[in-house]
């Protein structure tokens, strides 16, 4: 999305020089971002199939930093003048072994290196050798003649980048992966239509505004023939784009939307129950499981089965849950999710597919909707 590629871009030009963003991640490739696990946001970058380092967004700056990978680092070297360290020959048999760099290794460097900066190494060739994090300033390199100069976090063999010269787009990337698209749908399709008519229940779409609900509702539109209701839970702590894109998408597709509203619940509830965590979770409760309890109750006749966006890679308690599940706290649904073995990318190039409108946020930089106070 737009919002992605200017922050990848922006981190990069901060740290190798203005311009050299757009250098990395042309306008004319495929780029993919793949969630990694990190203390904050980080995400893998892939283009022409190779990792290209992490966008890592780093708490005490409040900003992201750009850890390349060998790769990345070799793309760099193409473009920038900015933080290279040379290495001197005799210590390259030693960072092969899994050493990192010491000062009496350093042939040279860009002076302007600072220390914690993330950095490249080359040879007395050019050629990337590794990238690791500045323990000394490149000031200090040149002055001193001892000490702990570059954390290694990965050596390679001197060799070119591995740029595809093929140029990509995402109707490119849809076409390739048409025959998958079409078995995953094929099979969701499948999987609602059999639930649908084994528990003959008044059927719903759990509707976040995100790109996981979004494709389960236009999976179950295909699979049943009619624009299913939406049940939306206004948490009170949703962005008002979101809140938008939730009301036009169901005018657009003619279809109920049923709602509940908590309003101030959650800065009510926080006062006694106090900021939630990971392993504190209590407002899904107070702002979700409830007032869908209610809902269901009110307005879906006390029994719905409905169809969910839950996917199985999104977290290690979802990887386990069933495909069909009730839950206790929320009686009268029965939640069936049709894409559990998705993954992102088909997620999105199913979107892209069908060409449907998804929430503008995303193309904001957003990765996920829903409460933004959400731990």
């Amino acid at each position: 999305m737009e919002g992605h590629i200017r922050s990848i871009r922006a981190t990069l030009d901060k740290q190798y020089g203005e311009g050299i963003g757009e250098k990395i991640v042309p306008n004319d490739k495929t780029v993919v971002m793949n969630k990694a696990g990190a203390l904050d946001a980080m995400y893998e970058i892939v283009v022409d199939g190779h990792i290209i380092g992490r966008l890592r967004f780093d708490i005490e700056k409040l900003d992201y930093t750009f850890l390349l990978t060998a790769e990345g680092g070799r793309r760099v070297s193409q473009h920038s003048k900015q933080k290279w360290v040379s290495v001197h020959g005799d210590a390259v048999p030693f960072l092969r072994k899994g050493a990192n760099l010491m000062l009496p290794g350093v042939a040279g460097c860009d002076a302007e290196i600072e220390e914690g900066d993330e950095v490249w190494l080359i040879d007395y060739d050019g050629l990337v050798l590794g990238v690791g994090i500045a323990r000394m300033s490149g000031r200090a390199m040149g002055e001193e003649e001892k000490g702990f100069a570059i954390k290694i976090r990965g050596f390679t063999e001197p060799i070119p980048p591995h740029v595809n010269p093929k140029t990509s787009s995402w109707e490119e990337a849809i076409e390739s992966n048409s025959a998958n698209l079409q078995s995953i749908e094929d099979e969701a399709i499948s999987f609602i239509q059999r639930i649908s008519k084994e528990k003959d229940l008044p059927v719903s779409v759990g509707f976040s505004g995100g790109k996981d609900s979004l494709t389960t509702y236009l999976l179950v539109e295909k699979a049943l023939g009619f624009s299913p209701p939406i049940f939306f839970l206004n948490t009170g702590l949703e962005l008002p784009e979101t809140v938008d894109y939730v009301e036009r998408f169901a005018v657009e597709r003619e279809a109920d939307l049923i709602s509940s509203d908590a309003g101030d619940q959650f800065w009510e509830s926080v006062q006694t129950f106090g900021p939630p965590a990971r392993d504190f979770r209590w407002c899904c409760k107070v702002l979700k499981l409830g007032p869908a309890a209610l809902t269901i109750a009110e307005e879906l006749g006390s029994e719905t089965l409905a169809f969910m966006g839950q996917r199985k890679l999104e977290s290690f308690s979802r990887s386990v849950e069933p495909r069909v599940s009730s839950n206790p706290w929320v009686p009268g649904q029965l939640s069936a999710n049709p894409i559990q073995d998705w993954n992102a990318l088909e997620v999105w190039l199913y979107i892209f597919q069908e060409k449907a409108e998804f929430n503008p946020l995303y193309m904001e930089g957003y990765h996920r909707m829903g409460c933004y106070l959400c731990p």
